[in-house]
Order: C-alpha cells, then sequence, then structure tokens
C-alpha cells in the first residue's frame, strides 16, 4: 500500500512490484500531488470506432491537403493483460502504434494505472482510471519495456496494487503515438476543434502555413484564465482533465488547456504535436511540441524537419500585445518531464 497526503509517505515494500517498490511509487504520486493541477480524471474513448482515421472532403483553396485526418485508436482484443484480475483489462495490440488502452471495471470508485518504461532516468505515469469506460495511454518512452500496475483506493489517498505486469513495444515511429487521441489530448473526428482546424487551415499553401494559422487561432482566440489558475494553485482542481472544445467555445483556460487544445488541432490535421509538462525557469508549466517534416518557419520559429519542436501558446497570447515570440526567450530554460 501507498499514501498520498501532504507530505507524509506510508509505504509498505511488499505490496507494491512496479518501479522497484513502494517507495518509487509513492514519490511517484506524491510528485503528481504537487502538480494536481495537470492530472486529468478520465478520458473517453472507445475502441468500437472504424478503423483507421476518418477523413473529411476537404474544402482547400491552398496547397495543403486541409481534410479531417484524425485517427480513431482501436481496441481489437488480440493482446490484453489483466485476464486473471477482475475488472482490468489492458489492450496492448496497439502497442507498436504507441498507446494501449486500459478499462477498469471493478467496484472500486478509484483506481490508478501506473506506466513506467525500465530505465534508470524513466519517470511514472500516473493516470486515473475511468470507471466503466476506456482510457487511451501513449507509450511515450518509445520502444522498450514497460511496467504497469492498477492500484485501488484503500481510504483517503492510499491505494493498493491490485494487479502488475510487463510488456515490450516495438514502435518504429516515434512521431506516430502523437497522431492519436489519448487521455490528456481527447478529441475525435467530429469534434468541434476538428472542424476548426480544417475551416482555418483551407487556403494554407503548405503545411508550415497550416500550423502557423492552427497556432495563432489557440494564441488569439483563448484568454488566460487567471481566476481557474488560482484554483488550480489551491489545489481546487484535482483530477482535471481539459475539455478542448469548451475551452474554445468559452475562449479561456490554463496553460494545460492552450496546449490540450492546439495539439489537439494539429494532430486533426495529421501534423504530430505533443503536449508537454515540466518546468519554464521556476514555473510548472505545459506547452507543445511539434514536428514538421521539412524546413521551414512558423512565425519566428524554425522547423529544420528531424527534431520536436517547442510552441508555447500560453506565453504567447498572454504576451501577444507586446509582441511576444512562440516561446519564452530561446526555449533553453524549459525542462520537459512528461510527454502525452
Amino acid at each position: 500500500m501507498f499514501s498520498l497526503g501532504g507530505n507524509a509517505l506510508n509505504t509498505e515494500k511488499h505490496s507494491v512490484f512496479i518501479s522497484r517498490g513502494a517507495k518509487r511509487i509513492a514519490l511517484s504520486l506524491a510528485l503528481f500531488a504537487l502538480f494536481i493541477l495537470f492530472i486529468p480524471a478520465c478520458g473517453v474513448l472507445g475502441g468500437s470506432s472504424a478503423p483507421g482515421g476518418q477523413s473529411g472532403s476537404g474544402s482547400s483553396g491552398g496547397a495543403w491537403d486541409n481534410s479531417i485526418k484524425a485517427l480513431s485508436p482501436q481496441s481489437p482484443g488480440v493482446d490484453v493483460l489483466g485476464k486473471d484480475t477482475d475488472g482490468v483489462a489492458i489492450d496492448i495490440s496497439n502497442r507498436d502504434e504507441g498507446y494501449i488502452i486500459a478499462r477498469y471495471t471493478g467496484e472500486n470508485a478509484k483506481a490508478k494505472l501506473i506506466l513506467r518504461k525500465t530505465g534508470e532516468q524513466s519517470l511514472d505515469y500516473v493516470y486515473d482510471l475511468t470507471h466503466e469506460g476506456t482510457d487511451v495511454l501513449p507509450l511515450s518512452g518509445g520502444s522498450g519495456t514497460y511496467e504497469i500496475s492498477v492500484n485501488e483506493n484503500i481510504s483517503g489517498e492510499r491505494y493498493a496494487v491490485i494487479f502488475a505486469d510487463t510488456f515490450s513495444a516495438n514502435i518504429s515511429n516515434e512521431f506516430r503515438a502523437y497522431l492519436y487521441p489519448n487521455q490528456y489530448v481527447n478529441f475525435s473526428a467530429a469534434s468541434g476543434s476538428t472542424l476548426i482546424a480544417e475551416q482555418i487551415t483551407a487556403n494554407a499553401d503548405d503545411i508550415f502555413k497550416a500550423v502557423e494559422n492552427i497556432y495563432n487561432y489557440v494564441v488569439e482566440n483563448i484568454a488566460y484564465d487567471t481566476a481557474k489558475a488560482e484554483r488550480a494553485s489551491q489545489g481546487q482542481m484535482a483530477g482535471y482533465l481539459p475539455d478542448i472544445d469548451q475551452t474554445l467555445s468559452e475562449r479561456s483556460g490554463i496553460c494545460f488547456d492552450y496546449a490540450a487544445a492546439a495539439a489537439a488541432m494539429l494532430r486533426s490535421q495529421g501534423v504530430p504535436a505533443r503536449l508537454v509538462i515540466g518546468y519554464s525557469g521556476q514555473a510548472y508549466h505545459a506547452w507543445i511540441d511539434v514536428h514538421i517534416e521539412g524546413q521551414g518557419s512558423v512565425n519566428t520559429v524554425r522547423f529544420n524537419g528531424e527534431a520536436w519542436v517547442l510552441l508555447d501558446p500560453t506565453y504567447a497570447s498572454a504576451y501577444a500585445a507586446a509582441g511576444a515570440t512562440a516561446l519564452i526567450g530561446d526555449g533553453s530554460n524549459y525542462i520537459p518531464m512528461y510527454f502525452y
């Protein structure tokens, strides 16, 4: 068992399999408690959708194909972990695509899944599982062996492991996982964000202009919600998950909302984008990384066709009136921790 509450951590080594014992799990959950505003409660994406992506007809006036390219995560049940544990089913059939799908149907109202790629530098990814629903979870560490556990609430913030296992993934395309929706970046072909992305990229001449149109739309149409940020800083938003369409409708949000909205819209246009959580200077922050095959610029940011490139829509939005660029400084003060 392990405890999460304040600075007190109580562990019993014999009850924890994953992440080299209870101390690592307790530390992971404590870290997430400190930064609770970024932990979503649920993300429901059905595994029964039609295979592959869904494309709209598009209405491009430029050279860019702006048809909808939203991919649908699948749960075929070919390879499932947890069959011998009541209430647990983790479909790893598409692990080589960079994601798994977890389903929890147990009686406990609170269950967490902890996922970690083996290795000394790896961090634990802690997810709140949707009760009676499905959760699409990215394999952010890329190819390799992963340790996974499902943990049920005992009392307060104390949890016990009910299932643990390992599996291996061979992910040939590191960018593929960041085209699918997941628990943090939740969208579909029918989402409002997807339709907006299709519309605002209609006259783009190339991928750089399409990305720029989406990025500028998020920057210009979402205002930073200081009241919401204050509630989050006071611990009043535990289990928060961005509702991307709601964010775009209400035109306000915090950094988590900005990043989720931008990532979803880009992915729906077939552009790999990952939501990143880490530090910008001394502040815990969320932003996006974008990959474009080719060389060119989005606003003042240069893409080289190979690596991920950092964009910070929150910063640009908050300081757009002052002529801010797409990131703080030259980007060297951004320290990424988690990728979704």
